[in-house]
């Protein structure tokens, strides 16, 4: 809200700004007219700011239009929205535009809803979640934690408040047999990546402007986390909230290392070279199915206010009825991918993501293995998940589970001298990141996290 004493400002910040501080003062100051922001849909997903213009009556009778804005303001302020924010940009990820997008996009609508920013321009890998571990930052001073720029930087956010959290409570994050402990704080995301799978996940857009409207209304949603541990070690390797790839998808990650200079454009490249070698790897997945749980194939899509993600925050995890006792199974083969979705994981990449019929927050992730199959079926596997409306799950060299936790082994070999060794292991993708370790054990942890977001919203055209 902004008093204007210029009729025709076209500007999308006015030079007085009528937060708790300021209100008082303007009484004294003659209102001709003032601006009242407001966000209101447009298309299927996004959001955008208007106003509407008070105008004092021809008796200059400023008086009522104060008093009615400061009705306005006891209304806003009854609303549980974001007053102070730590927020983190990074100037290298995607198209280097996270900057400019904060500075001419972002910053203006926190300003016009009174929002107190602290602004931190990362420098290096790890340099948010190095602060955010670091005891002497006090993050119970802010309203939230926000993130300009891609998955990759989410993650590391992500990561650095999760320990963070354990360590300060005494929980051992180490295990994966621990309860982890949901932090207090709420986490927002900025699209400015390559991707943005967490943006389009919880959105259904990658729009600064739809996900800044989000934070400044407080709109939240709890989503999930798997942990993604050693298998032979009790020990965390990284948490994760959206993508995990074995083989196809963790050797075009790693291949892309060399190509940053590319930007996005490397993962099309490694991605090609990747399907051209064709590289099976061998290994054992073992995992347990609830039937509760529903499956990646099931019709029912993730909106906001989803039914099946509030049934899993009031359901006791521990208390299974004995129609839903786990079928546990065990597959070994030859996999061209594994692959794991927390959520859709849709991006420019893939039309509806990885696994269309993710959930945010029903403690599942989507287990998904393609095994050997010639070039041109795998060709017809990854233009499903990119763009055709037919499912990759129809075809036969596909299977999907939908799992809370899982385990996957590389097959081994022995060696001479009793020694044992992997035939082939790849990497895995993990969030974008590189994951050497090719053994490990997921577990999802289910709406660990909160973050500012809407959902998807259905709305028509």
């Amino acid at each position: 809200m902004c008093f204007c004493p210029k009729p025709d400002t076209k500007k999308l910040i006015c030079d007085c700004v009528l937060n708790d501080d300021l209100i008082d003062e303007s009484c004294d100051q003659k209102m001709t007219l003032v601006r009242l922001y407001y966000a209101i849909g447009v298309g299927r997903h996004g959001w955008k700011v208007e106003y509407l213009s008070l105008q004092a009556d021809a008796n200059h009778n400023d008086s009522a239009l104060f008093n009615y804005i400061r009705r306005i303001r006891d209304i806003i302020d009854g609303y549980k929205r974001p007053k102070r924010l730590l927020v983190f940009v990074n100037p290298f990820g995607g198209h280097r535009k996270a900057r400019k997008i904060y500075e001419n996009r972002v910053f203006p609508i926190f300003k016009l809803a009174s929002i107190e920013v602290d602004c931190i321009v990362t420098e290096r890998a790890n340099h948010a979640k190095d602060l955010l571990m670091d005891p002497q930052v006090r993050l119970n001073t802010y309203d939230g934690v926000i993130c300009v720029g891609g998955d990759g930087m989410f993650a590391e956010l992500l990561n650095g408040i999760l320990i963070r959290t354990q360590r300060d409570h005494g929980i051992n994050w180490s295990s994966f047999e621990s309860s982890l402990k949901a932090p207090k704080i709420t986490m927002g995301v900025i699209p400015a990546g390559s991707t943005d799978a967490v943006a389009y996940a919880t959105t259904g857009i990658n729009d600064p402007i739809t996900s800044s409207i989000a934070i400044v209304l407080g709109k939240r949603l709890n989503i999930d986390v798997s942990a993604v541990h050693h298998r032979d070690e009790d020990k965390l390797i990284r948490y994760s909230t959206s993508f995990l790839g074995y083989g196809y998808f963790g050797d075009t990650i790693a291949d892309s290392e060399a190509n940053r200079w590319m930007g996005p454009k490397r993962y099309d490249w490694a991605g090609i070279k990747k399907f051209i070698r064709h590289r099976l790897y061998s290994g054992e997945i073992k995992l347990c199915i609830e039937p509760s749980d529903g499956s990646p194939k099931d019709s029912n899509v993730c909106t906001n206010n989803c039914e099946q993600c509030a049934k899993a925050a009031l359901k006791v995890r521990d208390q299974l009825n004995e129609d839903d006792a786990p079928a546990c199974i065990s597959i070994r083969g030859k996999f061209l991918a594994i692959n794991a979705a927390t959520l859709t994981c849709r991006c420019r990449m893939t039309k509806n993501g990885i696994s269309p019929k993710a959930h945010l927050g029903n403690g599942c992730t989507d287990l998904i293995l393609v095994s050997q199959c010639s070039r041109l079926d795998y060709l017809k596997y990854l233009l499903r998940t990119a763009m055709s409306s037919k499912s990759p799950f129809d075809l036969n060299f596909v299977d999907v589970y939908r799992v809370r936790e899982f385990e996957f082994n590389p097959i081994v070999s022995p060696t001479s001298g009793g020694n044992r060794r992997p035939l082939s292991a790849s990497v895995w993708n993990c969030d974008g990141e590189v994951v050497d370790e090719a053994a490990i054990h997921v577990k999802v942890h289910c709406q660990l996290i909160s973050l500012f977001a809407t959902g998807i919203e259905v709305r028509d055209n």
